[in-house]
């Protein structure tokens, strides 16, 4: 929901509030399943607004072999524990690029990363921030795709700690265009309305209420493919629901006549 304000005549501002999911950066992620709607090899494009609270090498989105620690992984994007924004897939070795850009602690940030053989983009809040080319294709894999940390002898290697919302994948290259629109509009389920034929997972995250322990809730998947989450939470200390929070930017100028 978006509420534009004006205060004494003088200031616009939008306001969108915000419920995600709150990683420990220990053992928690939601584990989506292997469905073949999400056995992508050639176009891919992964999204998600990430509140990283403390900076080290996780994953937002991964699908990756769940029988040991460093296994091939079909396709991953993370935030390093530099604060850049990393992609990953296996292939013959490990093909991976990391953004030029880094990410901030504490504040929302909207990361999309792109595929298509050879080429690899990857956005910050809506900006292409690095262009570069890996040589090789996504390689199928029977594992599942999770959010917030690998699943299996991986979980808590690559934790993520913070909180996640719309966590998205399309089996498409979207445009800059397109990368821009969604984080521009800042509305939750606006993955929706980008690319529907091609979505194969949108989490908004905002099934657990403030607090709610994360451990065996089900996150629904509004892409169509069934893809629903199923929450893990070892200790069931750390993965829990994160409520509503206020994002606040600058509106368009009003122009009078």
């Amino acid at each position: 929901m978006r509420i534009v304000l004006t205060v004494l005549g003088f200031a616009l501002v939008s306001l969108i509030g915000n419920a995600g999911i709150k990683f420990d950066g220990s053992n928690d992620y939601v584990n989506c399943g292997a469905d073949s709607s999400l056995n992508i090899t050639t176009k891919i494009t992964l999204a998600a607004w990430v509140k990283p609270l403390y900076h080290r090498n996780s994953a937002v989105i991964t699908k990756r072999n769940t029988n040991d620690d460093y296994s091939p992984i079909q396709y991953e994007m993370g935030i390093w524990g530099d604060g850049t924004v990393h992609f990953v897939f296996y292939n013959g070795g490990y093909r991976q690029k990391w953004s030029a850009g880094t990410v901030s602690r504490g504040e929302w940030l909207f990361v999309a990363v792109t595929f298509s053989n050879p080429d690899v983009r990857i956005y910050i809040d809506g900006v292409l921030d690095t262009s570069a080319t890996i040589g090789y294709d996504l390689v199928s894999d029977p594992y599942p795709v999770a959010v917030g940390d690998g699943i299996g002898p991986a979980a808590g290697i690559y934790a993520f700690d913070g909180i996640i919302e719309d966590a998205t994948v399309w089996e498409e290259v979207l445009s800059s265009n397109e990368i821009r629109r969604l984080y521009e509009a800042r509305l939750k389920y606006m993955p929706l309305q980008v690319r529907p034929e091609v979505l194969r997972l949108y989490l908004p995250c905002d099934d657990l209420e403030q607090g709610e322990d994360l451990d065996g809730a089900t996150i629904i998947d509004l892409s169509g493919n069934g893809n629903h989450g199923t929450g893990n939470d070892a200790d069931s200390s750390g993965g829990q629901g994160y409520g509503a929070e206020f994002l606040v930017y600058p509106c368009p100028p009003v122009v009078s006549e």
